[in-house]
């Protein structure tokens, strides 16, 4: 693998780290929200925000879940790319 399909791998894992520190931040805000929306409604209004603020939660969990799997994949293929390359070079 050359040195520019490694930085280019490098740049996809860097875009993966990104995008979990972003699911987890939305996560964050989502779940202040539901506290505030708690805080101030009752009934079925809050009902139903709670039924959708479950299904997000679910969703934000299950992709940070997965982005955190491949994270650490990605950093080991890159090792191993990078001592290969300079090993080959």
């Amino acid at each position: 693998m050359s040195a520019l399909q490694i930085e280019q791998l490098r740049s996809y894992r860097d875009d993966i780290a990104r995008r979990l520190q972003d699911v987890e931040l939305r996560h964050e805000n989502l779940v202040a929200a539901w506290h505030r929306l708690r805080q101030a409604y009752q009934g079925e209004s809050a009902e139903a925000f709670h039924q959708q603020f479950q299904r997000a939660s679910r969703r934000a969990e299950q992709q940070a879940q997965r982005l955190h799997l491949i994270l650490p994949r990605l950093d080991a293929i890159l090792e191993q790319l990078t001592a290969q390359s300079q090993s080959e070079g």
